[in-house]
């Protein structure tokens, strides 16, 4: 039984709403619901289908998520974020954003989810198109037969890269007939032992140990990369654009593009592969073309303001890049219009929600429905301001839920209600929701609600945010606080946060001579997850290495906001290895992090002690091997000779 969607299936509301989706009949409005009660909408409407849920920020559509999660009691619903546009060349990318948005296409591709939920940003913002995406995708199964070299250089094609060790996202390395992968919307690496051309075995491994853990029947491999293409076919298009090029511009556009060529033509994937999105794919695909069912705007008003900022951002870039000569005619469309999105909408049942009907939506509804519902405060953790609150619904023979603590302390709860006199059961004894009993269940939400229609009300224990790290701020006015996410109301002004870039670079050094710099080290990045300035096995996550631009000059760019870790995983041949974790953060766009070791150093190694004069070397291995056999000493004494000549 699935509470949420049967307490929310008896409003008269819903049931109008059926109707309508039944009888095509769309636009639709509907009032009257805050943000917990579209979440229950949304999982209500789950079914068969993929429904898309549609809002103005990012920030939102996780909430949403969470919320539709926690009242499913599974991960039905995905969020699919923006990414960001990168049009101009850069050395390497971080491509984080792009593998959440390939692995929740791909659940909606194989109707593994029943939501969708997308800022307005992420959904004018081109995909990859639905056939490719299943085309690509490769499923390995125990037992299957698959010829090992091929299947590597599928893999390549899709995106992925060969290495030496598999420690994050979308790489994949090759020992004798071991196979390790990182797909990119897995959790955790999966390996395949080999016999022959069968796959004998499969099983997930820590990046960390290497070792194995869970064995598992199959995978799926989803591409990379949402930008599919080969490295020649796509010099190829840039060529002939390039020849197009008119105008005072047209010099400019030849020689950008024509770098690009160059790069392609050398074999080399390009990091800003969505700038050549038209040469690629042609007409745009959209996160709706995944989307069989209903789309749901979530206060459509703050969703078209978005959207407009949207595009006036992506215009106001493209201006400058076509002055730069990085872009050209032919090379747009990177960001959807409005109207297209619109014609998108059109050919679907669509659910105009928000908490009041609005006169600047401008939308021809063919139905209005409106709900009675209420959107209650979070419960802070004192009973007596619990036990009064549920008084004052039970003497109105209302149906609780309360959603609060964890599974060890809902009993501890329970004892305390029905000392109180309150009757109460534990959510896995609930077969019916009765008035004037309370249900108990784990976990939160980020707001209650009440349906006076059905006589039901959800009190939640509220999401805290950790404040034991932040600074003392000046005092300011009680009454203009904002305490938790649930104070924050329709109408209030709030700022968006863009996402903040920086990159990190060091000097390797020897220890003994701080003005020799050393080459051939590898840097590994990894996010600190936890934020503890340690690396946590199975909880921080491998970025990318650091690339050696000059010598001794290693640098990675594209690093979001955030605490990293750097880490040496080789160490330059004849020098110890630092085998540390030491963390920086990057706490402003644009910032550049210089690491050092300590102030001064750099990032020092230390030679390996020497051995001593090679021939009082050579004289002791000889007087060892000839104790133990005169024969195989003569031999090595020969070579010895005759390689001191």
């Amino acid at each position: 039984m699935n509470l949420f969607k049967e307490l929310f299936s008896e409003l008269s509301g819903f049931k109008s709403i059926q109707e309508a989706i039944g009888n095509n009949t769309s636009p639709v409005s509907v009032t009257g619901l805050s943000h917990i009660h579209r979440a229950q909408l949304a999982a209500a409407l789950g079914g068969e289908k993929i429904n898309l849920v549609v809002t103005s920020t990012e920030a939102e559509a996780r909430r949403l998520c969470d919320d539709i999660n926690m009242m499913s009691g599974r991960n039905e619903a995905v969020v699919f974020p923006s990414k960001e546009l990168v049009l101009t060349p850069v050395d390497s990318s971080n491509h984080e954003y792009e593998y959440m948005r390939i692995a929740a296409l791909a659940k909606a591709a194989k109707n593994e989810c029943t939501t969708v939920c997308a800022s307005i940003e992420a959904v004018m913002q081109p995909v990859i198109p639905c056939n490719v995406l299943i085309s690509a995708g490769i499923t390995l199964t125990q037992g299957q037969e698959t010829d090992l070299t091929k299947l590597c250089a599928e893999l390549t094609r899709n995106g992925y890269q060969r290495c030496e060790k598999v420690e994050g996202a979308s790489q994949f390395s090759v020992r004798g007939s071991i196979l390790d992968i990182y797909p990119v919307q897995a959790d955790r690496p999966v390996r395949l032992e080999f016999w022959g051309d069968e796959i004998d075995s499969i099983s997930e491994f820590e990046t960390e140990t290497q070792r194995r853990t869970e064995p598992v029947e199959s995978i799926d491999i989803p591409p990379a990369s949402e930008i599919m293409y080969d490295c020649n076919e796509l010099a190829d298009r840039i060529d002939e654009l390039c020849k197009k090029a008119r105008g005072k511009r047209a010099a400019a556009v030849r020689e950008k593009l024509g770098a690009d060529v160059r790069r392609l033509r050398a074999g080399e994937l390009l990091p800003h592969s969505v700038k050549y999105y038209p040469l690629v794919y042609g007409e745009p695909s959209t996160v709706l073309d995944y989307i069989d069912g209903v789309v749901m705007f979530s206060d459509y008003s703050a969703v078209m303001d978005a959207a407009g900022g949207v595009e006036s951002r992506y215009n106001e870039d493209v201006k400058i890049l076509l002055e730069d000569g990085q872009l050209c005619k032919g090379l747009d469309g990177h960001v959807l219009e409005l109207e297209r999105i619109r014609s998108f909408t059109d050919k679907r049942v669509c659910l105009f929600i928000s908490n009041f009907l609005q006169g600047g939506e401008r939308v021809d509804f063919r139905q209005l429905i409106s709900f009675e519902a209420m959107q209650t405060a979070s419960w802070g953790g004192e009973m007596k301001q619990l036990t009064e609150d549920m008084d004052d619904y039970l003497r109105r023979d209302y149906r609780i839920i309360l959603c609060a603590g964890s599974e060890k302390t809902l009993p501890i709860i329970q004892q305390d209600l029905r000392e109180r006199g309150i009757d109460c059961d534990l959510y896995a004894e609930c077969t019916e929701l009765k008035p004037r009993r309370v249900c108990l269940m784990s976990g939160s939400f980020s707001g209650g609600f009440e349906y006076p229609e059905n006589k039901t009300v959800l009190i939640t224990q509220g999401r805290s945010l950790d404040t034991s790290s932040r600074k003392r701020r000046k005092k300011r006015n009680k009454a203009e606080e904002i305490r938790s996410l649930a104070d924050i109301t329709d109408g209030d002004q709030t700022v968006k946060i863009l996402p903040l870039h920086g990159s990190i670079s060091t000097i390797k050094v020897d220890a003994g001579d701080s003005q020799h710099r050393l080459s051939g080290a590898v840097f590994g990045i990894y996010r600190d997850v936890n934020g503890d300035g340690r690396y946590t096995e199975g909880i921080d996550t491998f970025v990318g290495n650091m690339r050696e631009k000059g010598t001794g000059v290693y640098e990675l760019d594209g690093l979001l906001y955030g605490k990293f870790l750097i880490h040496e995983k080789q160490a330059p041949s004849g020098f110890s290895q630092d085998k540390n974790y030491y963390s920086f953060e990057i706490t402003r766009d644009g910032e550049k992090v210089q690491f050092e070791v300590k102030p001064g150093m750099n990032f020092p190694n230390s030679a390996f002690p020497k051995t001593g004069s090679s021939n009082h070397g050579v004289y002791a291995a000889l007087l060892a091997l000839a104790v133990s056999g005169l024969g195989l000493g003569a031999v090595i004494f020969h070579k010895v000779k005759k390689a001191s000549k």
